[in-house]
């Protein structure tokens, strides 16, 4: 019975110590593609509320989304906690006020980005020229 005891107790433990590593997922370059952010500021700005932009790190290293206004694409590239995002393309609506400053910054902003990590809270952080925190 210690045993059996004993062995829960280490089982327990090496779980414990795992879930910690997630608390920032930026080593593991597996862990982007395929997910979906929904921008909630950049440069310590909140996100225009009901036009917030978004990201979608493909499998494929494409990128794709929405400013809060046009549509853009690029692609990435990772390495560890790096993260290379190429000049993106995008549509070419006019854009004015708030969701248009909004447009120049993140469209400044993202392809500048150089590290990425997801917190314990699950958000997403872009430091480079400005930070973008996203979340799922």
């Amino acid at each position: 019975m210690r045993r059996l005891i004993a062995c829960l107790c280490l089982i327990v433990a090496a779980s414990a110590v795992a879930a910690c590593g997630r608390g920032s997922a930026s080593a593991d370059d597996s862990f982007l593609p395929g997910t979906n952010w929904t921008v909630s500021s950049i440069g310590g700005v909140a996100a225009v509320g009901g036009s917030e932009p978004t990201i979608a790190f493909n499998a494929d290293r494409t990128v794709d989304g929405t400013t809060g206004c046009n549509h853009y694409f690029g692609t990435y590239k990772l390495d560890g906690g790096a993260i290379t995002v190429s000049p993106l393309g995008s549509t070419l609506m006019l854009c004015q006020g708030p969701i248009g400053a909004q447009e120049t910054a993140f469209m400044t902003a993202f392809p500048k980005s150089t590290s990425w990590s997801v917190a314990s809270d699950g958000k997403l952080t872009l430091t480079g020229a400005a930070d973008i925190v996203a979340t799922p």
